[in-house]
């Protein structure tokens, strides 16, 4: 059986589709240890993974910062994660060296994840929440001319940030190596391959296996929805 340690950012829609994963995961006898934060405990918990809390490395945000999240500013969350990063090195050194696992599944845009397997020479597989995306899919998503701007004047910024990775040990080109599928590395993606764009485009690595649900629980169809 083997030892795998998921990770994920600080977001439902990312952290629930691995839920399944980790469940099936876990009853098929393996170990495995998610890396997440307090307000997804109980959900994990609930897989039967080991809930591994990693709260205290959220750094304190500037107003500045915090409104750039809000606002889902590419720039400031690639930053963010990069320093997530590096306050997590010494800790996930140390994880890595006592769990030592046999494979890290990481939220595709979840950079200590996939830093990590890296550096560790760890196998990544990466979870993807929506469309794996490469340069074939970037041109059927169209990026709006506000986000086009925030990337363009963002890229020094981020640049800078990166070169503060180097002497941790970690090896990374720019940004877009972090968040662009490869057709190298093994991925789950959750939508049909008849919704990605320009599947025909992604290697074999890729398994497009549609919605990934835990809950059991049925929606109520009688309850109005909110507008």
């Amino acid at each position: 059986m083997k030892k795998i340690a998921f990770f994920c950012i600080p977001a439902h829609g990312h952290t629930n589709p691995m839920l399944p994963v980790a469940s099936e995961l876990v009853k098929r006898g393996n170990t495995v240890r998610f890396y997440s934060f307090d307000e997804f405990e109980n959900k994990i918990k609930a897989t039967g993974a080991d809930f591994i809390s990693c709260n205290a490395f959220l750094g304190e945000l500037t107003e500045k910062e915090e409104a750039g999240l809000k606002n889902v500013s590419t720039t400031e969350m690639t930053i963010q994660d990069i320093r997530i990063t590096l306050s997590m090195d010494a800790f996930l050194d140390e994880e890595f060296k006592t769990f030592q696992p046999d494979v890290v599944y990481a939220d595709s845009v979840c950079f200590w994840g996939k830093l990590n397997a890296w550096k560790h020479n760890v196998p990544l597989v990466v979870s993807t929440s929506t469309f794996a995306f490469n340069q074939m899919a970037s041109q059927y998503m169209k990026n709006s001319p506000k986000e086009l701007a925030d990337m363009v004047f963002g890229l020094s910024k981020i640049s800078k940030e990166l070169k503060m990775l180097k002497p941790y040990g970690y090896k990374v080109k720019n940004a877009l190596s972090l968040v662009q599928s490869d057709n190298k590395t093994d991925s789950v993606v959750y939508t049909s391959e008849r919704f990605q764009p320009y599947s025909e485009s992604f290697s074999d690595h890729y398994v497009f296996v549609g919605p990934s649900v835990f809950s059991k629980i049925e929606p109520d169809k009688e309850k109005e929805r909110q507008t």
